[in-house]
């Protein structure tokens, strides 16, 4: 997979420089140059009036996400503690997997997380996948990634939401570069379309004025990032010990 600008129709409007969250675009001679930053998000061809900008390299077995399904949510600690943005995309997680009809998982690492095991399941989540061990006691961006793209690969869910943190920022896009599927970043509301039944995820643009919902139709998972305290935590069930 590759995203190619025309440079026979690319204006160097700066359009697609201005919704990049990674930095990726930078305006050369007067066209517009992606690098290797990208993660595939598509915000920029959204972005481009004149179409100039695609996503190549999709053979039609990319298409088949038959084998993909369920909502999986990553419950980012700090000390052991699940952050309140983990439950807040339970909930919302719940309400996309009910939806969807399909089971709601949550991925928790870190060290002497298991205390939080259990309080994690009264926020809608069907399964946790927990790994505790000292290594994760250092929020080290590159072996989170590693155990999430393994988890991922796995268990093949069909959307992957995790928080919009200082971590969840550094995390994230380089599982989604991994896995070679696009990503949202700091969306603030997310839905599921009903007719296609996939993930509408919609986020701020050109500086906050406008608010754009972004679609990721050639890969999976569809990954986000939410930002914390723009969801709702809602207890769902009575954890069982």
């Amino acid at each position: 997979m590759d995203i190619k600008v025309d440079e026979s129709t690319c204006t160097g409007c700066s359009l697609c420089k201005n919704v990049c969250m990674y930095d990726a675009i930078e305006i050369i001679n007067g066209k517009a140059v992606i690098d290797d930053n990208c993660v595939f998000c598509g915000a920029c061809i959204d972005a481009c009036k004149f179409k100039s900008i695609e996503i190549t390299g999709l053979s039609d077995k990319h298409l088949d996400f038959s084998n993909y399904n369920g909502v999986m949510v990553f419950l980012e600690t700090l000390d052991g503690a699940v952050l309140d943005v983990g439950y807040e995309l339970a909930t919302e997680g719940r309400k996309l997997a009910s939806s969807l009809g399909v089971p709601l998982s949550g991925v928790l690492i870190g060290n002497k997380v298991k205390d939080h095991f259990l309080q994690a399941f009264e926020y809608g989540l069907d399964k946790i996948y927990c790994i505790d061990n000292p290594v994760f006691s250092n929020q080290l961006d590159d072996i989170y990634a590693k155990v999430l793209v393994q988890i991922i690969d796995k268990y093949k869910p069909e959307i992957f939401l995790a928080g919009a943190t200082s971590f969840g920022r550094s995390l994230v896009p380089k599982v989604a570069a991994i896995i070679k599927t696009g990503l949202t970043a700091d969306c603030t509301a997310l839905a599921i379309d009903e007719e296609k039944k996939i993930l509408l995820q919609t986020r701020p643009t050109f500086g906050g004025n406008v608010l754009a919902t972004i679609v990721t139709k050639d890969a999976r998972p569809q990954m986000a990032t939410v930002r914390p305290h723009v969801m709702e935590k809602k207890k769902t069930a009575i954890a069982e010990s």
